[in-house]
């Protein structure tokens, strides 16, 4: 008898709850209309506790998600996400909302699903190649957070005829792994090797638009037998701009390529990232020291190029004006303190050039016997 009781006492008490829940959704959905923020915010609150219950409310929080109130849109996010995949559904559909500032946010959202985030990836891919720049951002993120299954698709934009295209897929793949990022290396290297002049041709360029992607793949032709190679390998770095230690090193050793076309080039881009980037000023001026000619020429060709950076390697290069027995080196040191164009590396060529001037015009003539 106790037991029956007990039975109809949880019935009845399920029953009401029920009973007394069923008017709150309604009601929630009303607020979420309302334009009073606070409102909205509370109820989208008590909706995202609801999980995928709230689905009846859905074009509701869709709308919420439009409103430019972050309170509001927030609290509209954190609603869809809790709704599984019909919310995720609204979000990919967001995604190409006429409002620009809409499509960044639901982008936004989506980067932290990750790999759940699967069932939008079409509408990812299309986000990447938005117009504006935060949606493509932010759907590049989303897309990188999904890892290694959406690189296949990566690779085939980056063999795309549309330049925006490629750049799309190589700032995906830039904010992938290393894993990620070599299979890119999997598909271009071939084709860089490639005999044909015209496949070679084209990968050198797909490889440069990849950016700091394609960085790796330049590494491992730069040191090649191939001289059309190394000269591929060191136009794309220098496009690139990246300024990494193993790409400073690949340029140093073209210092003393047999070619004199990729001497000169590999200093001229050693000296245009070192003008804005300390680093490549410390890596490259202790080697006024070598004692190889080739590289001591190159390092004196490219501190010409860095300007200001390079003041502090004023003396060194007067000292090679002035003790150099090689005629060469020392008109390159005149040269390069000429180029930097500072006033104090003009004045020590100036004065190198009085001083030599006046020790000169001291020498005792020369008398000759009549």
């Amino acid at each position: 008898m106790r037991l029956t009781r007990t039975i109809f006492i949880f019935v009845l008490g399920v029953g009401a709850g029920c009973a007394s829940r069923a008017p709150v959704l309604p009601t929630l959905i009303k607020q979420v209309r309302q334009d009073n923020a606070a409102v909205k915010v509370k109820a989208l609150d008590r909706l995202s506790r609801l999980g995928p219950g709230a689905e009846p409310a859905l074009s509701s929080v869709v709308e919420a998600f439009r409103d430019p109130r972050a309170p509001v849109y927030q609290g509209a996010e954190k609603t869809l996400l809790s709704l599984g995949s019909l919310g995720l559904e609204a979000l990919g559909t967001l995604l190409s909302d006429r409002d620009a500032w809409v499509r960044a946010r639901a982008a936004a959202a989506l980067v932290a699903v990750g790999p759940k985030a699967e069932t939008v990836l079409p509408q990812l891919f299309m986000a990447l190649n938005d117009r504006n720049p935060n949606v493509s951002e932010k759907a590049s993120q989303a897309l990188a957070s999904m890892g290694e299954r959406v690189v296949p698709e990566l690779l085939n934009m980056l063999q795309s005829p549309n330049a925006s295209v490629r750049q799309g897929a190589a700032m995906t793949l830039g904010l992938m792994d290393s894993k990620c990022q070599a299979l890119a290396g999997d598909v271009f290297l071939p084709r860089l090797k490639s005999k044909d002049p015209f496949v070679r041709g084209e990968a050198s360029m797909r490889t440069t638009d990849m950016g700091t992607v394609g960085v790796p793949i330049f590494l491992k032709v730069i040191d090649s037998e191939d001289s059309d190679l190394r000269h591929r390998a060191l136009q794309g770095l220098a496009e690139i701009g990246d300024t990494r230690p193993e790409v400073l090193d690949a340029l140093i050793r073209l210092l003393d390529d047999p070619q004199n076309t990729l001497r000169l080039k590999s200093s001229l881009v050693l000296g245009t990232f070192g003008e804005s980037h300390p680093e490549v000023y410390k890596k490259v001026a202790p080697l006024l020291a070598s004692n190889n000619t080739n590289v001591r020429r190159g390092i004196v060709r490219s501190l010409g190029s860095m300007g200001a950076m390079a003041n502090p390697s004023i003396p060194a290069l007067v000292f090679l004006l002035e003790e150099s027995p090689d005629p060469t080196l020392r008109e390159d040191a005149m040269e390069s303190l000429l180029k930097m164009g500072t006033t104090e590396s003009v004045e020590a060529a100036n004065r190198y050039t009085k001083d030599h001037y006046d020790r000169t015009s001291r020498r005792d003539p020369v008398v000759t016997e009549e």
